[in-house]
């Protein structure tokens, strides 16, 4: 059975998030659903998947913008989260966009990820400790077929 498009782009982000060193785990769920013993993380949540384009009867072609938030979340006392955080912080932003390898993510995408922009933040109430991190809007772009939505067109490179 195919995986949509998305699903795979999701995965592979995912995978790379995981193998950041310092990182404990990635997810794709909310904050407030992880464990302490998970953090420090990566999630990716939201995500937000929008036709930009849509030529064609049938098959139509999409063109696809995957927008999702990369969330670094770390829990530390006051006097070890900035080194803490800046270090973890360097390393999925290499991770996200540090090479060829990551912004296509091994390949799957011909234009790749780009880092729209990025936000600290601070999380008092959903854990044990105050959670804070870097939200890191993260987007790509990529096209389907509505009759193989687990296939896609690779496109020109601007």
């Amino acid at each position: 059975m195919a995986t949509h498009v998305a699903d795979r782009i999701l995965a592979a982000l995912k995978s790379r998030m995981a193998s950041v060193s310092g990182i404990t785990s990635a997810h794709l769920l909310p904050l407030h659903m992880l464990d302490t013993s998970q953090l420090p993380a990566v999630i990716i949540d939201p995500v937000r998947d929008t036709v930009t384009e849509s030529t064609g009867v049938f098959p139509v072609y999409q063109t696809h913008r995957l927008e999702m938030t990369v969330r670094l979340c770390i829990m530390a006392t006051e006097s070890t989260f900035d080194a803490a955080l800046g270090t973890l912080h360097e390393a999925v932003s290499k991770a996200l966009t540090g090479s060829a390898a990551a912004i296509t993510l091994g390949n799957i995408l011909t234009r790749g990820l780009r880092i729209d922009g990025e936000e600290l933040f601070a999380d008092s109430e959903s854990l044990q400790k105050p959670v804070g991190g870097w939200d890191i809007s993260v987007s790509c772009i990529y096209n389907t077929r509505s009759d193989q939505p687990g296939n896609f067109e690779k496109e020109l490179t601007p």
